[in-house]
């Protein structure tokens, strides 16, 4: 994926000595751009929320997987953790590099000013698994609004993959809705990749088996449940009695059994 290419202008002529022209050099061909596909991929897309009341930085920062610096950057609140409900807060974005990479080369690739990338990051140096905070920003490039539109898929196909890529298929599809349900419903984070990320919900994302590569059928799971389907319906937690052992979990009504796992409410 190409965000496109650097525009270069040159004279062909360098200066004038004595009256007479001096050759040119050739002018520089065009570096090639890079793409954020190259460089790594979104983990979370930057949004928007309304504050509510007993909201706290740190409450916004455990729950969407920031850090209270990047919120303060985010939102221009220096060092001050006060906040207010009923105002909007900027929840950076976060963009996984997957590649060895420089702060300009993602700032570049994404479409930011390197400056808010630097600041928001407090100008740390990139190694590859380092989660890079993003800002909203608008004029972003249509290569770069291209990742964040389909993230959604990819992040829910991963997750499918990852805690049921050995069931039936009706069960990778209950999965994926138990994330949208979660995402619909009071007391969970108003994003996908929030409600995936969140800490403590799913052992793949933990144990790091959630970043496989997703199946065909993973993603097709996916898109079955983005697409309104269902098959539990409702539930809002799963869980494989045999791998799992929690009463509190256990003691939730069930709504479906699918394959190896239980739906529960």
């Amino acid at each position: 994926m190409s965000l496109g290419a650097i525009v270069w202008t040159a004279s062909m002529v360098t200066g004038v000595t004595g009256g007479r022209v001096v050759e040119a050099a050739s002018p520089p061909s065009s570096p090639a751009v890079p793409s954020a596909a190259a460089l790594g991929t979104w983990v979370a897309q930057p949004t928007q929320i309304r504050l509510t009341w007993g909201d706290t930085l740190w409450q916004l920062a455990k729950t969407y997987g920031v850090s209270v610096a990047a919120l303060q950057a985010a939102n221009h609140l220096g060092s001050s953790t006060t906040i207010y409900a009923g105002s909007m807060l900027v929840i950076p974005g976060r963009f996984l590099v997957t590649e060895a990479t420089t702060l300009p080369a993602v700032a570049t690739a994404l479409g930011v000013p390197v400056a808010t990338l630097a600041a928001l990051n407090a100008n740390r140096p990139l190694t590859v698994g380092t989660p890079v905070w993003v800002p909203t920003a608008s004029g972003a490039t249509p290569a770069a609004a291209t990742v964040v539109s389909n993230q959604s898929l990819t992040d829910l196909a991963h997750l499918v993959q990852a805690e049921a890529g050995n069931q039936p298929f009706l069960g990778m599809v209950a999965v994926a809705a138990v994330v949208l349900n979660r995402v619909a419903s009071p007391g969970f984070p108003k994003s996908i990749a929030a409600v995936i990320f969140a800490p403590g919900q799913f052992a793949s994302v933990q144990n790091g088996t959630y970043w496989q590569a997703p199946s065909a059928q993973a993603y097709q799971a996916a898109e079955a449940a983005l697409g309104g389907e269902d098959p539990t319906p409702g539930a809002l937690y799963f869980f494989n009695p045999a791998l799992t052992q929690n009463s509190w979990m256990e003691g939730l009504p069930v709504v479906a059994r699918i394959g190896q796992q239980v739906f529960s409410r």
